[in-house]
């Protein structure tokens, strides 16, 4: 069954080859949003977000296109929210100096043998920075910004408990 998802989304042309998954556009769409929500939305419309970010990049190339799909999508709505918003309850404030402006438009310039070569990803980034970081730094293998939310609902009686009422209540 998941290599079979794996070629159909193969065959998607992009940016639904990558986003597909990710939204409400499969069979939780009918198990998880309220029939209202669902007569108010098309089962595609997240995808056509996504699309519309995709057109916009239009002429950038295939990597660049995804690239400002994923800034748009992935960073702005999601995992740099909850960075902040996560940082800011603690009193923390966070800065992040890799997404200047003018740093991510000129990043946006260039060809996509600079950020990705021989398989080997952010390619520009280790070249820029290799005689400054350790080596450790340089290897780490991208992660994403994810809550352990599986391990506090198997873990935290009070979390559980909570997860069930916001969900299952009416």
């Amino acid at each position: 069954s998941k290599a079979r998802r794996y070629v159909e989304r193969a065959c998607l042309p992009n940016p639904d080859r990558f986003y597909s998954t990710e939204f409400f556009v499969n069979q939780n769409r009918q198990r998880l949003l309220h029939p209202d929500f669902q007569a108010a939305t098309t089962p595609d419309w997240p995808l056509q977000v996504a699309r519309r970010h995709f057109e916009a990049a239009a002429g950038a190339g295939e990597l660049n296109r995804l690239l400002h799909v994923d800034l748009k999508i992935t960073l702005a709505d999601n995992d740099l929210f909850k960075v902040v918003r996560t940082a800011g309850a603690a009193g923390i404030g966070v800065r992040f100096p890799l997404l200047d402006h003018s740093l991510v438009e000129f990043m946006a310039t260039l060809p996509a043998s600079y950020k990705v070569r021989g398989g080997e990803k952010r390619y520009i980034f280790k070249e820029a920075f290799g005689d400054l970081l350790p080596e450790k730094i340089l290897a780490k293998v991208k992660h994403g910004f994810g809550l352990p939310t599986s391990d506090w609902l198997k873990r935290h009686k009070g979390f559980r408990e909570l997860g069930r009422d916001v969900l299952l209540s009416a």
